[in-house]
């Protein structure tokens, strides 16, 4: 009666290389679930500051049109305020409006050459094509995202230009 050969033992090894391998692969998830919900709170923060801007500069306009209505409809004489002062406050809430647009949609072209890239980058990682076409579609997502801020900012300015302009136009009267 011989002794027979069990199965190797390597239960003792899978424990020991088990927690390290998991440890690394949880600190990926979490790293991936952290960048995911990052990238998400971005564009919410973006669409939100977007959303902002369109109410601020259109908001504006119809406050001033109906401020103008009401005190010219109102008034007895000839009007201390004239329309025509108003134009270049006008102006400014509708170029910021304008640019507010178009700030929408560079964001829009922004998540777009992401998404590609990084579909790029996934399908064809292997090869020096996907690579390419990875950090094209990269530099590209980073192009309008960089004029979306831009945009976005003088969005921003735009209605601060006109509501000072508002301001000293009540200011002289």
């Amino acid at each position: 009666m011989g002794r027979q050969k069990s199965a190797p033992n390597f239960s003792s090894y899978e424990m020991s290389a088990s927690p390290e391998r998991a440890t690394r692969s949880t600190n990926h998830e979490v790293a991936a679930n952290l960048h995911r919900d990052a990238v998400n709170l971005t564009k919410e923060y973006g669409i939100f500051t977007l959303r902002t801007c369109l109410i601020l500069n259109g908001g504006a306009i119809l406050a001033i049109l109906g401020l103008l209505g009401s005190l010219l409809g109102k008034a007895q004489g000839p009007a201390t305020i004239k329309l025509a002062e108003f134009l270049l406050p006008f102006y400014s809430f509708g170029f910021g409006l304008a640019v507010a647009a178009f700030a929408s949609i560079c964001g829009y072209f922004n998540f777009l050459y992401s998404q590609a890239g990084l579909g790029a980058f996934v399908g064809q990682s292997d090869t020096s094509a996907g690579a390419v076409l990875f950090v094209h579609n990269a530099r590209r997502a980073r192009f309008f995202m960089l004029a979306a801020h831009g945009l976005g900012l003088a969005s921003l300015a735009a209605f601060i230009f006109g509501a000072i302009a508002v301001g000293q136009i009540f200011a002289r009267h």
